[in-house]
């Protein structure tokens, strides 16, 4: 299930996974990601597998003409290695 990351929850998900994650150098500066989802720009949802209580990760996209553009998933690390990024992938090409 993925349920919409709300600007409210952007910047600690920024400051806390984001920067942790990826490299420095990826990731834009926070007044624009921002911007971009004030502007519907991007978007960004956490992803709840069935039988799971709590997000196990998230994912930022872009989504136009038929096709989704990524810029960050991930996968919390007390998750990691049990199949949920695969299952993220294959229940975002159905969202």
């Amino acid at each position: 299930m993925f349920t919409p990351i709300e600007i409210s929850e952007l910047k600690n998900l920024y400051a806390t996974e984001l920067s942790r994650v990826f490299p420095a150098d990826e990731i834009p500066p926070y007044t624009r990601l921002l911007q971009c989802f004030t502007e519907n720009k991007h978007e960004g949802f956490f992803y709840t597998p069935e039988g799971e209580q709590e997000p196990v990760g998230y994912v930022i996209n872009s989504a136009m003409h038929g096709a989704v553009l990524c810029y960050f998933l991930a996968i919390y690390d007390k998750f990691q290695s049990k199949g949920y990024g695969s299952m993220l992938i294959e229940a975002l090409a159905k969202h």
